[in-house]
């Protein structure tokens, strides 16, 4: 393999904030105002604009199945105990 082949596929990483000629000056390819042209913005995973999240607006399951499974299990045990 030559080292031409190789060196075409690295990409060379933008300057931001050079000028408006570099296409990436001023705002830097963030845009206008708002949250994310803000430095150090960060916005969670399960945000939904203020709407009320997903997981909170779901009912949340009740634990009635562990009971089930731990009375099947006495009754098992204690059937090995008299036999």
């Amino acid at each position: 393999m030559k080292l031409n082949f190789i060196i075409f596929f690295k990409k060379k990483k933008t300057r931001k904030g050079r000028g408006i000629s570099s296409e990436n000056g001023k705002t830097c390819g963030r845009g206008h105002k708002g949250q994310t042209s803000r430095s150090g913005f960060n916005i969670p995973n399960f945000f939904e604009g203020g709407q009320t999240n997903y997981f909170k607006r779901t009912p949340k399951l009740k634990s009635k199945n562990k009971n089930k499974n731990k009375k099947f299990y006495n009754i098992l045990y204690e059937n090995k105990k008299f036999n």
